[in-house]
């Protein structure tokens, strides 16, 4: 049985709470597994879903790494060739700055489920 990996890194407060676009991002990774697993299963493959937490000290050195989503261990931004930003956004990033996705002139600070289905059915498409 074929495996994808599919790796989630984001921001978890001292208190375990989470940034919201982290948060918003990580239910939409949990989405986007429900409704592939009776497809995925159907060819032969499984699934491993693996969430890192990046820690305040970590994200206030290197905030770029925070909100990412990587498949096969590539992140889902250069699968579907993602710009990526950069955005003040909540109390849990401590007033940071929070990553962003840009597609074209569309900027956001969690990673919708349409491009994490995108880049899992591309990555699917290149072991065919």
């Amino acid at each position: 049985m074929k495996i994808i990996k599919i790796t989630w890194k984001g921001l978890i407060g001292k208190n375990g709470e989470i940034c919201e676009s982290c948060r918003k991002t990580y239910l939409n990774i949990e989405s986007a597994l429900i409704k592939l697993e009776p497809v995925i299963s159907n060819l032969g493959m499984r699934v491993v879903f693996e969430k890192k937490d990046l820690s305040e000290e970590n994200f206030g050195k290197d905030f770029i790494s925070s909100n990412r989503v990587f498949i096969d261990g590539e992140p889902i931004e250069d699968i579907l060739n993602l710009k990526v930003g950069k955005i003040a956004y909540c109390k849990v990033c401590k007033n940071l700055e929070c990553r962003t996705i840009i597609d074209m002139d569309k900027e956001t600070n969690e990673i919708p489920e349409k491009y994490i289905l995108a880049a899992i059915f591309t990555k699917i498409k290149e072991r065919f």
